[in-house]
């Protein structure tokens, strides 16, 4: 008598391993794709953190003046251009400023300036020998705001020495006064 291959109980064993080995290479195979995934998909979550700047960002700039050593800041929310940056972008489209913070709700940068911040009047001779008044723009330079009809070679040896070294006052009624005195 010959034995049959394919009797019931048997293959029902067959079929049960046929659909064990199915199942646990079906189930390592799922288990490396996750963890493709996942891999791949850690790049996508560090841009998703990467911080950049909104809309509401806060821009906050402050100049150092060196000749006073006063600081003055400056504060407005992200232009649409800067909206979407990230650090490295904000410090190149701000390549002569200092990035001190750089996050979603607020970005501060810095620079020093020479000469005396905005807030001082300078008096001194002006490009024609007369004396003028000047402001400093940290990003023009000294700009003359008023011009006098005082001329230099006019003014007696203490004066021109003062004006020499430029006499640098804070508010309108000092200039006044000097401009006063000079004239006198």
């Amino acid at each position: 008598m010959r034995k049959r291959l394919f009797s019931g109980p048997l293959v029902i064993v067959y079929i049960l391993f046929l659909l064990l080995g199915f199942g646990y290479g079906y189930y390592i195979n799922m288990s490396n794709s996750r963890s493709r995934n996942i891999a791949e998909k850690k790049p996508d979550r560090q841009v998703m953190m990467q911080t950049t700047v909104y809309p509401k960002t806060q821009i906050v700039f402050k100049t150092k003046y060196m000749a006073c050593g006063h600081i003055i800041t400056t504060e407005r929310d992200a232009n649409i251009d800067e909206v979407g940056m990230n650090e490295g972008q904000v410090k190149n489209k701000f390549a002569n400023w200092q990035l001190q913070r750089f996050d979603n709700k607020i970005v501060i940068l810095y620079r020093t300036a020479e000469g005396y911040c905005p807030n001082h009047f300078i008096i001194k001779i002006d490009s024609n020998g007369y004396v003028g008044v000047f402001k400093n723009d940290a990003d023009k330079g000294l700009e003359e705001i008023q011009k006098t009809d005082i001329f230099y070679g006019s003014l007696n040896e203490q004066q021109q020495r003062r004006l020499k070294d430029n006499i640098v006052v804070d508010t309108e009624d000092e200039v006044t006064r000097v401009l006063s005195d000079l004239s006198t």
